[in-house]
């Protein structure tokens, strides 16, 4: 689950150096706060591909509409932790509780997630579990490399890996930059979802991008899109009431009031 803690909104100081975006996405899956509201994860990666799907082709090389659906799916296998979560917090003893989020799950609860996902995308395309593998094994090998499980879940996907390649047409270097756009949506979406307003810099495969926060939207430069973009996602509340619909990254109502979709201008 990706965590939007609902915080008093602050003015983004214009002349504050950027900082990586991970760590902003960090401090807010951990932030305290009043109130949250809850993305899937299976939410996230669809903005993910959404995203994906619009970006220029010169950044990471053309994405089609399967490598954009593959990207949709990469947190495909997280459904059942996020279930597990949203039925605890319905729980008469939940009171205010703090929500979980994916990055306090357990090591082997995030890792049946990760094989999970790999094998939902495969199921749709080879390409997909190959990326959707690379994807997981470099936060494996990174962010997740003392953690139990890490280290045989890396040698079945390099196993795994090795059978779908012989099958792809792509080269390695040309899944490679694909793996490259994944990991580039991912991150922007986690910053998006997560409510972030903090002036971050995301760089992976050679591509570096300033997020910033403006009236109505974000900024980002250089903009990895031909034009002007606006997407959406759902927020989960506590109450399950109807849906309402939010623009510009700021939410009026209360979690407890009701879900929400968030429209973000890009």
């Amino acid at each position: 689950m990706v965590i939007r803690p609902v915080l008093a909104d602050e003015a983004q100081d214009s002349n504050a150096g950027a900082v990586s975006a991970w760590q902003v996405v960090e401090a807010a899956q951990h932030a305290r706060a009043p109130d949250y509201w809850l993305i899937p994860q299976p939410a996230h990666a669809a903005l993910a591909g959404d995203m994906a799907a619009k970006l220029r082709p010169e950044l990471f090389g053309a994405i089609d509409a399967t490598v954009a659906r593959c990207i949709a799916l990469h947190d495909a296998g997280w459904s059942a932790a996020d279930a597990t979560v949203i039925q605890a917090l319905h729980s008469p003893k939940a009171g205010k509780s703090r929500p979980v989020s994916f990055l306090d799950v357990a090591p082997n609860e995030a890792i049946k997630a990760w094989t999970t996902s790999i094998e939902i995308a495969e199921k749709f395309a080879p390409i997909g579990g190959y990326l959707v593998s690379c994807h997981f094994t470099r936060l494996a090998a990174t962010y997740g490399k003392d953690r139990p499980g890490a280290k045989p879940f890396i040698a079945r996907e390099a196993k795994r890996r090795q059978q779908i390649l012989l099958g792809l047409n792509q080269s390695k270097e040309q899944l490679d930059r694909l793996v490259d756009a994944l990991q580039f949506c991912d991150l922007l979406s986690l910053y998006l979802c997560c409510g972030a307003r903090k002036k971050a810099l995301i760089t992976i495969g050679g591509i570096s991008v300033e997020i910033s926060s403006s009236e109505g939207g974000y900024k980002l430069s250089p903009s990895p899109f031909a034009g002007p973009q606006q997407f959406n996602f759902p927020a989960l509340s506590l109450s399950g009431a109807p849906k309402q619909k939010l623009s510009g990254g700021s939410a009026p109502l209360s979690p407890r009031e009701g879900n929400a979709i968030f429209y973000i201008n890009l």
